[in-house]
This record gives structure tokens, sequence and C-alpha cells, in this order.
């Protein structure tokens, strides 16, 4: 019998006056020039929280606060065209100065967009797309591409 393997992935939802934060990815050999969260895999030996901590600042430049950083939403995703290699994605929000925002991984990310959260582009990921259905719900828990 083979063991389960998942990979744990973090994302921050930023969401204002109606408007959430998207990162238009480039160059990384998935989902290229579609839309997302910020965000990415969980390293070894790091905890989900930190993780997401890691990685808002690694791409744009925002030391989040924990004790302002929530999570507010799982997902069990089963990762397209493949039985082995699911994802479990944690979604988290958190409070701070929107002025801080940069674009620190420009060779990752072609632009960061506030969009409108009741009309997100066409070019959206569709699981992030599925996540901000379910928050609007206000639902802790889905599953996408089972």
């Amino acid at each position: 019998m083979n063991r389960y393997h998942i990979i744990a992935t973090v994302h921050l939802c930023v969401i204002r006056d109606k408007k959430i934060l998207l990162s238009k990815r480039k160059n990384t050999g998935y989902r290229d020039n579609q839309y997302s969260l910020i965000g990415g895999h969980l390293e070894t030996d790091e905890t989900i929280i930190n993780g997401v901590i890691r990685e808002v600042f690694e791409e744009i430049g925002v030391k989040l606060d924990i004790q302002k950083t929530q999570l507010v939403h799982v997902m069990h995703r089963r990762k397209e065209h493949s039985l082995d290699e699911d994802r479990i994605e944690f979604y988290f929000t958190s409070d701070f100065n929107l002025s801080e925002i940069i674009n620190k991984e420009y060779n990752k990310c072609d632009s960061l967009l506030w969009a409108d959260i009741f009309n997100l582009p066409d070019n959206t990921v569709p699981y992030i797309k599925h996540f901000i259905q379910e928050y609007h719900k206000q639902k802790n828990y889905s599953e996408f591409g089972w």
C-alpha cells in the first residue's frame, strides 16, 4: 500500500472596499498569465502561519502581524491531471497598511490588480474563484477538483 502524499499551500486574501488583491502569474510554468492570490508552497520544517508570513513578505513586501492574521478557509484540492498530488490549501486574511504593498517578485508576477470581488477577471485561476465563492458563503472548508 502506498502512503498518501499531500502538498500544503498558503494564500493571503486581501479584500478592501469590495476589491480583492490578485497577482498575475508569469514565468512559473504553472498557470502563467492567470490571476491568483498571494501565496505558495509550504517549505520543509515550516509551520503554516510562518509559511504565509514568508510568502507574503517575499511577494509583496508586507510583514504580517501574527495577531492580526487569521485562517478563514481550508480547501482540499485535487491537482489537475494527477491522482497523487493533492493539495491542502490554507487561506488567511490579515489587517495591515495597504501602502506597504509592492511587487517584489516581478520575475514571477507580471502585475498586481485590485479586482472587483464580484466580477473577477476571466483568467482567474479556477480554484481561486472557487475559494472566493465559498468565502462569500462564509464556508470555512471546501473541496475542488474531485
